[in-house]
């Protein structure tokens, strides 16, 4: 583990830098309750930057599903991903789907999949640059009759 410098009072702390790096979900009140132990200061400019950090770590899959009309974020293991995308192909789209466990950054989309409010994290379906939902959204869509207009509108398909 290294040391580095604490954002907030630019003390080194080896613990802040393994919380805010760490692999494993760590909740952020856990980086706070270290900074506070270590510090004994007020932590609000640690709030803010970890308010940052979120909203920055989101931007990769917001900027890839935003890229083309039908974005697929799925596992090549996931049944349900499989069947969504093979409902999107059958009306004649061509998505582009990201498989996050073959994708090099993967484990970093699943996280802002999950931050975004998908759980499961996949299938997550972008249409149009807007963010649809999984599986169930995607059927739903499907059954009311309004996932070929949205398909249409986002330029997806002409027909």
């Amino acid at each position: 583990m290294e040391a580095t410098q604490c954002i907030t009072c630019k003390a080194i702390h080896s613990s802040i830098y393994f919380l805010l790096t760490s692999s494993t979900e760590t909740p952020h009140n856990q980086v706070l309750v270290t900074h506070q132990v270590h510090c004994k200061r007020k932590f609000s400019q640690l709030i803010k930057y970890l308010a940052y950090f979120s909203l920055v770590a989101m931007a990769l899959v917001t900027r890839m599903g935003n890229e083309y009309p039908v974005v697929i974020f799925s596992k090549s293991s996931c049944s349900m991903s499989h069947s969504i995308k093979t409902l999107i192909c059958s009306f004649g789209a061509n998505p582009v789907v990201y498989e996050i466990d073959e994708h090099p950054n993967g484990q970093q989309m699943e996280k802002e999949l999950k931050a975004l409010g998908r759980k499961p994290s996949v299938p997550a379906v972008f249409i149009g640059q807007e963010l649809i939902g999984g599986a169930n959204e995607v059927f739903s869509l499907h059954l009311k009759g309004k996932l070929v207009p949205l398909l249409k509108n986002a330029n997806a398909i002409w027909v």
